[in-house]
């Protein structure tokens, strides 16, 4: 499975996007702290709603 990246979320504005690609720019540090904490919220939504589908299947 490929990772998700921010282009991925259909919900982020484009603004949003937009600010993440140019933080590239004046501070790829933070710009890559901030990618960091949307993959792991990404995989913390995934990862809920995996679980939750399985509940439901079984029940």
């Amino acid at each position: 499975m490929d990772r998700p990246t921010a282009d991925d979320n259909l919900f982020l504005p484009d603004s949003y996007i937009e600010q993440l690609e140019e933080m590239k720019e004046y501070d790829p540090d933070l710009h890559r702290i901030a990618l960091k904490v949307f993959l792991a919220l990404m995989e913390i939504v995934y990862y809920r709603n995996s679980k939750l589908c399985k509940r439901y299947r079984q029940s």
